[in-house]
């Protein structure tokens, strides 16, 4: 019982220790810098996001989003893994973010190593925009 007692103090004293020499923005990074959700944000962000098909174009005139709405739904949103297909040969990710009240859903596709594709997009509650596909 000792040795339990000792060992907690002992971790307790090094995890105090570790937070103030590192701060807690650098331990948080480190925590959750080995989820998945981070590394495949700034994958997707570190490249070229292609938004310009017709399609796209189209959506986002008639959703009234801008590019740095867009790359906020990809920045500021969750993954959602059950709607994604990451072990494809094009990985596909479908994310979703809050906007002025709006729950967005935006899918894109790493076409390449230099740039990802946004294969579509979507409001919920859904708003019919006509916008054909390509």
């Amino acid at each position: 019982m000792k040795r339990f007692i000792y060992f907690g103090i002992g971790m307790l004293l090094g995890s105090v220790l570790v937070i103030s020499l590192l701060g807690i923005d650098k331990v948080r990074q480190a925590v959750y810098g080995w989820l998945p959700t981070p590394h495949i944000k700034n994958e997707i962000l570190s490249k070229e996001i292609y938004l310009y098909s017709s399609k796209i174009d189209c959506l986002m005139e008639c959703l009234d989003l801008s590019e740095a709405q867009v790359r906020s739904i990809i920045q500021d949103g969750e993954i959602l893994f059950d709607q994604s297909r990451p072990r494809d040969s094009i990985k596909q990710y479908m994310f979703e973010n809050t906007i002025n009240t709006y729950k967005y859903r935006l899918l894109i596709a790493r076409t390449s190593d230099e740039k990802s594709d946004v294969l579509d997009l979507q409001r919920i509650p859904e708003l019919d925009c006509n916008c054909g596909q390509e």
